[in-house]
């Protein structure tokens, strides 16, 4: 029987600012999912720190695939400056995906240290 535990899925980190897989904020802070593990995303959240609006693309890579067109999940979308009454932008897209072994995001930000990711989720071991 598989054993789920709710974790911090994405610690905050900055997205960068040339395509890279996110870290995950698992044991040894791997950038994809670990052997005889799946990662299920609950929710996932992104801030603009900074004072102009950034674009952001977000993909979902299957273990041995790339970050192109085909497995893009948020195409170039511009993420607001974080205000009081909104301080961070909902990235839907992946609520709920399950991730496989092998398996990343990748994301890509318009400008360097101005978009912070973070999320949570579950492990789910066999």
């Amino acid at each position: 029987m598989p054993a789920y535990a709710l974790s911090p899925m994405f610690k905050p980190q900055f997205v960068a600012n040339a395509a890279a897989a996110l870290v995950f904020a698992t044991p040894g802070a791997p950038t994809a999912v670990p052997a005889n593990t799946n990662y299920q995303i609950s929710v996932l959240r992104v801030a603009n720190v900074t004072n102009a609006p950034v674009t952001l693309s977000v993909w979902r890579v299957p273990s041995g695939a790339a970050d192109d067109n085909q497995h893009l999940v948020i195409p170039s979308i511009n993420v607001p400056v974080a205000t009081q009454s909104i301080p961070d932008l909902d990235l839907t897209a992946l609520w709920g995906a399950v991730l496989q072994p092998g398996d990343a995001i990748w994301a890509v930000a318009g400008s360097a240290s101005a978009l912070t990711i973070q999320g949570d989720g579950a492990v789910i071991t066999p």
